[in-house]
């Protein structure tokens, strides 16, 4: 890959990672605006990043900036604008018709109905059984996608080196297998998994990949890619790390959605007292916050642990110690370990209480038509759901939107200094 767009010496295989939490990506889109308009200018490059990696919303916001590197300035402020326009109607339908096929969604099709869907022939034939359905319908989030990202210029940039690999994380229903669809530029490759676990998949990129990354279990429907059905990355991934590092990143950008483990502990134990009697809805957002806070702090405490052995051993035995090392790991891991600089962004406030404020200030945003849709704002606005931390997940509302946005170009700005360093020091082996 060339050099355009980057200054000479500045290091390259800088990857982003873009972590899941549904309504909570626009906290992205407001980190990724002040990145590209203040962090790059002061920089002296106009692209800071080589390698992207996405989980649920981060897929989405991935994907857009990964086809806009050829003006990434430009594509934050369109993402941004985007996410600006978000309304609940926008991202899904919860009418008449999805309460019917509510009995559909908790007891399935029935044996009769399979047989009809497995007698369609071509293209259906192959897969087992059509998309397992989601209370919402996300039809209007699929159509955004289309026209939001501009798919054959991400074919582009990657065919033409511009961008070294995209990778977006999902979860494979019937296995439960954590899969990485990636797709990598040529003379760039991306290291497999050894794990059984795990699995990563060459594909071309396309909506129905980050769809399928965002399909949180239940509440969306799961995403068909030929004939498997996939959902949320976050079950299982939520944080990308791994993924681009198995790219080939030496320096990693994290953006995470959740406060620091010791912040997210006190909010969540007040939320608990604040509902002596919690019913499934609170149950339902404490497990969506498991699922998807817990990985970013283990993925970071055990980089900095290869990276202190790496150092350590490099001091000690002299720089063959790395190949040494990585020989010793092979027979259990397909990639390399290597010395990775990291920084993270995250929110300095608890998005759960942006969420609070928003449905607050603004309580006629979280109204949508119809009996039905009273009842999900109705849903949005309950103690319960606000305490556990589910609303700030589904809460897709122009002012919790913008709280959000502004919150991350904000926590962006406070690391200005620290950003600006990051980009301009030498990735380790490269300084």
């Amino acid at each position: 890959m060339g050099k355009e767009g980057r200054m000479a010496g500045l290091a390259d295989e800088v990857g982003l990672v873009l972590t899941g939490g549904g309504a909570r990506g626009a906290y992205e889109s407001g980190v990724l605006t002040y990145l590209h308009e203040r962090v790059a200018p002061a920089v002296g490059v106009e692209r800071l990043f080589d390698l992207y990696a996405g989980t649920s919303a981060g897929a989405l916001n991935a994907c857009a900036m990964a086809a806009g590197a050829d003006a990434p300035a430009e594509m934050a402020r369109h993402l941004q604008a985007y996410w600006r326009s978000i309304h609940l109607g926008r991202i899904f339908n919860f009418g008449m018709r999805e309460v019917a096929q509510l009995p559909e969604l908790f007891f399935g099709r029935g044996r009769r109905m399979a047989r009809r869907w497995l007698d369609m022939g071509p293209p259906l034939r192959h897969a087992p059984h059509p998309p397992v359905a989601g209370v919402f319908d996300t039809q209007p989030l699929a159509q955004d996608m289309a026209r939001l990202v501009p798919w054959e210029a991400l074919q582009g940039h990657l065919q033409g080196g511009l961008v070294k690999g995209v990778a977006l994380c999902v979860t494979e229903l019937c296995t439960s297998k954590s899969v990485v669809f990636h797709q990598m530029a040529p003379g760039h490759a991306f290291a497999g998994y050894a794990n059984q676990g795990r699995e990563a998949r060459a594909v071309r990129l396309g909506a129905a990949h980050a769809l399928a990354s965002s399909a949180i279990p239940f509440l969306f429907p799961a995403v068909q890619v030929d004939g498997i059905c996939y959902v949320d990355g976050a079950l299982r991934q939520n944080t990308p790390l791994n993924p681009v590092l198995r790219m080939g990143a030496r320096k990693v950008v994290i953006v995470g959605l959740s406060r620091d483990a010791a912040s997210r502990h006190r909010s969540a134990r007040m939320g608990c007292r604040l509902n002596p009697m919690p019913g499934s809805l609170f149950l339902l957002g404490r497990t969506v916050n498991a699922l998807s806070e817990g990985t970013l702090d283990y993925e970071l405490s055990r980089l900095e642990m290869i990276n202190s052995l790496l150092r350590s051993g490099c001091a000690r035995y002299g720089d063959e110690f790395s190949e040494l090392f990585n020989r010793a790991a092979s027979p259990f891991r397909a990639a390399s370990f290597r010395e990775v600089q990291t920084l993270t962004l995250r929110p300095s406030v608890s998005l759960d209480r942006l969420a609070f404020e928003a449905v607050q200030e603004a309580p006629g945003e979280v109204r949508m038509p119809g009996a039905p849709g009273r009842l999900v704002g109705a849903m949005l606005r309950s103690e319960a759901v606000l305490d556990s931390g589910l609303a700030s997940f589904l809460l897709f509302t122009p002012t919790f939107v913008d709280k959000c946005m502004d919150l991350g170009y904000q926590d962006a700005q406070r690391q200005h200094h620290a950003l600006v360093a990051f980009f301009q020091a030498p990735a380790a082996g490269q300084g």
